[in-house]
């Protein structure tokens, strides 16, 4: 007893709390809660800038490669690094375009492997088309260029 004495508990009761300010609590909490899910990036938007960070280094190493295997490897890395990243949220179309660059990439990347000169260029060439298409579903979700 003398230790409830000391913090005044002896004859102290449970009084009642009102609801209310829990309800306000909740309320604040579910608010705060779905201001910050509204305010997470576009899925799109942050698939979209991944991709784009992918293929610059891609093109980067590319151009720096001086035969078709190491050009070949350095595709093999853009696409595992594709395949990293989150498209759960994504609309169909958006997927739709994605694997299609990704399965272009992946062509590409073989006719360099087996040594097949011309189909690479044309491959090449192709692929700024791919990206272009993937770019303006990206832009149509919301997604813009880094400086613009």
């Amino acid at each position: 007893m003398k230790s409830q004495k000391r913090i005044g508990l002896e004859n102290s009761v449970a009084e009642p709390v009102s609801s209310l300010p829990m309800r306000i609590q909740c309320l604040l909490f579910i608010f705060i809660l779905g201001t910050v899910a509204c305010s997470k990036p576009n899925a799109t938007v942050e698939a979209h800038r991944q991709m784009v960070q992918i293929e610059s280094g891609m093109i980067e190493q590319y151009n720096s490669q001086s035969s078709g295997n190491g050009q070949a490897g350095v595709i093999r890395v853009a696409v595992d690094q594709m395949d990293d990243v989150d498209l759960s949220q994504c609309p169909d179309n958006y997927l739709k375009s994605w694997d299609e660059l990704v399965i272009h990439w992946e062509k590409w990347q073989l006719a360099l492997e087996l040594g097949d000169i011309k189909q690479a260029a044309n491959l090449s060439e192709q692929s700024a088309a791919k990206a272009e298409a993937l770019f303006k579903i990206a832009q149509s979700e919301g997604f813009k260029p880094a400086g613009k």
